[in-house]
């Protein structure tokens, strides 16, 4: 009997400990939701963006994403100083939780005085999303012209809630 009692504690305790293990579905995951400043990139200049992940996919870690952004400004430009608003838009992929690798596709409308001009984008990035929601990301963007691309940096800091 006291054999049989001791095992029944041992179980006890055996299961407890395991419940306090945190489980892959109960773990957070990342949030959903970025205010982020992006120099060059795909809004030329610079941007302000709001990105939003759809789902993400705790195994093997992928996400889908889209984002949205504006920029306005006065360039000098060949012939004067321009008032230039672009607008670019974007859906991506993403690969990891907190360290990810992005692969993008998007669009960005460029506005000029009575001119417009509209460029789809490729993007290859990485991003870091931090525990108390600092979003960092560095890449690069392909600007595809009618005959060939711009490679254009693309540095982001923001906020993610």
């Amino acid at each position: 009997m006291k054999r049989m009692i001791q095992m029944s504690m041992m179980l006890c305790v055996c299961l407890l400990h395991m419940h306090a293990q945190p489980q892959a579905e109960d773990m957070p995951g990342p949030r959903k939701n970025s205010i982020f400043l992006e120099g060059f990139g795909n809004g030329i200049v610079y941007s302000l963006n709001y990105d939003h992940l759809f789902s993400m996919k705790k195994s093997p870690k992928i996400g889908i994403g889209a984002r949205m952004g504006i920029s306005i400004g006065t360039y000098q430009l060949l012939f004067g100083s321009s008032l230039m608003t672009t607008l670019p838009a974007e859906a991506y992929f993403s690969y990891g939780l907190e360290n990810c690798l992005e692969l993008g596709l998007g669009y960005t409308s460029i506005f000029e005085g009575k001119y417009f001009a509209g460029r789809p984008t490729a993007r290859l990035g990485y991003r870091f999303r931090g525990p108390g929601g600092f979003m960092l990301g560095a890449g690069a963007i392909a600007l595809i012209e009618t005959y060939g691309m711009w490679l254009i940096p693309q540095l982001s800091v923001g906020l993610s809630f």
